[in-house]
């Protein structure tokens, strides 16, 4: 593989004690887990053959707090920092 491009996320909008948890966990399941899985299973290989490019799609969400998307704005800077 030459090239992953982690563009994949959604997010949710509401208090957070009244999302339920499910639905959180599915943002977080998307936006931190798939990456991190898919970043683990291509990385190996472009080491391995010595070149490849990943990018990581984040946003600016991960640089500030939101009082109605705080589950999504933390995953973002999971993605930041991640990067």
């Amino acid at each position: 593989m030459d090239i992953l491009i982690n563009n994949a996320g959604f997010g949710g909008q509401g208090e957070f004690v009244e999302r339920s948890l499910e639905a959180d966990l599915s943002i977080i399941d998307l936006n931190v887990k798939a990456l991190v899985a898919l970043t683990h299973l291509v990385a190996n290989d472009m080491v391995e053959q010595g070149s490849g490019k990943i990018l990581h799609v984040g946003s600016t969400a991960g640089f500030m707090p939101s009082p109605l998307q705080a589950t999504y704005f933390a995953t973002k800077a999971f993605v930041n920092s991640f990067s």
